[in-house]
């Protein structure tokens, strides 16, 4: 989903306290992340607000960028430079643009691009940085799934250390309910696996691993109890060899509880991944299936 990111006078706010040491990581970190952004298509546009907005103590964003100002780092002034320049003018106002972020839709969202926390806006509407990127277009992926082959295509966007198998897009099918009752729910999980699981990853003991990932993350992640299942749960993937590996994807994580408010029914949903091998998709997370339970009798 393509997204329309807007640079406005909210975006260069002058925050206290901060130092020009902050600020100018602040704006290094921006402008690494700016390009990445681009790179994958959302449309980044400015407003002339910007221009008058107060920076720094006493000092425009104009008077940083174009007067005698020393105050920045030259390089670090020229990485601002780029990032106002190589975005396009909008012709909305303020006002406008500020409506349009509630105004989001399947084929259609909106957020800021910004230096720093903007306490007057929703912070899903915010990015600032990379993670924010992957956090504002998952929260939307949730809202609006459309289908089971763009939710995945989608997801492999947003999950960058995530590897798909093709046949999750079919395994989608098969949840209890249905994919729009439970996208909330997946997005989390997926967001979970991809953001903190390796912070608990024991190569050499997968059940304490899962224990300690379960328990921290407030999430029900479980082995396959029985060997006999496990043929099941193995997959082909292509290997750095290219040719087919067998992975059985055995871990899981349960979905037991839809995304509508009331429904209290537990569901029998699952993902079931593996940890990540060297020799497939560069060590990524493996994932195997996302739908209903796998019947093994």
């Amino acid at each position: 989903m393509i997204a329309e990111l807007y640079l406005l006078n909210h975006s260069f706010k002058y925050q206290n306290d901060i130092t020009i040491k902050e600020l100018e990581k602040k704006i290094e970190s921006l402008f690494e992340d700016y390009d990445f952004i681009r790179e994958h298509n959302d449309k980044i546009l400015k407003h002339d607000s910007i221009y008058d907005e107060i920076i720094c103590p006493e000092l425009k964003l104009s008077d940083l960028l174009y007067g005698n100002q020393n105050i920045l780092n030259r390089d670090i002034k020229k990485l601002l430079s780029k990032i106002i320049d190589h975005s396009k003018s909008t012709s909305r106002t303020i006002e406008e643009i500020l409506q349009l972020l509630d105004k989001h839709n399947e084929d259609a969202i909106y957020g800021l691009l910004c230096l720093h926390k903007v306490k007057s806006i929703e912070e899903k509407y915010l990015v600032y940085n990379r993670h924010n990127w992957f956090a504002f277009h998952r929260y939307f992926l949730g809202l609006y799934p459309i289908s089971e082959k763009y939710f995945i295509s989608e997801c492999q966007k947003y999950f960058p250390h995530l590897f798909f198998h093709e046949r999750v897009a079919e395994t989608l099918k098969s949840l209890e309910k249905g994919l729009h009752h439970f996208s909330k729910s997946i997005i989390h999980h997926l967001t979970l696996l991809n953001d903190e699981f390796h912070k608990y990853y024991n190569s050499s003991n997968r059940t304490e691993t899962l224990i300690k990932f379960s328990s921290a993350c407030d999430i029900d992640a479980s082995p396959q109890g029985n060997a006999k299942d496990k043929p099941k749960m193995t997959y082909e993937f292509i290997n750095d060899s290219n040719t087919k590996e067998q992975v059985c994807c055995e871990p899981h994580l349960k979905l037991g509880q839809c995304d509508d408010n009331g429904d209290h029914h537990y569901y029998q949903n699952r993902i079931y991944f593996h940890e990540g091998k060297e020799n497939i998709a560069n060590g990524k997370i493996l994932i195997g299936h996302i739908g209903g339970h796998i019947k093994f009798n």
